[in-house]
């Protein structure tokens, strides 16, 4: 059975080496951290290390309402129009399209 530090490490949640006592600085660190955390316990395969939560799903109209909201989407939408109007001279040339993607799948189909 493992420990709970040898799990994190062999999932690459714990990045720290584990070192012997030592001479070093950088040794007597790690030794006084290990000696800090809380005690460790066994873990066994398939066991939940981190319960889960109960979130509830957003609705459609609290999705459209993030999606206006967002500055990233906007920054994107900005520049669809400044391409637009490099290429076709209007900026306006594609917002129906843009418009209408109200979707991941329809974004795909768009282009």
């Amino acid at each position: 059975m493992k420990t709970a530090r040898e799990v994190k490490q062999r999932i690459a949640i714990d990045r720290s080496p584990i070192i012997p006592g030592g001479e070093e600085p950088l040794a007597r660190l790690h030794a006084r951290d290990r000696e800090e955390e809380k005690p460790e316990r066994q873990v066994r395969p398939g066991e939940v290390l981190i319960p889960g939560r109960d979130v509830p799903d957003l609705s459609d109209a609290e999705i459209g309402t993030k999606l206006r909201q967002s500055t990233r989407l906007e920054q994107k939408r900005s520049e669809i129009e400044r391409l637009s109007q490099l290429v076709y001279g209007n900026a306006a040339a594609t917002s129906a399209t843009v418009e209408g993607i109200d979707g991941a799948m329809a974004g795909s189909v768009a282009g």
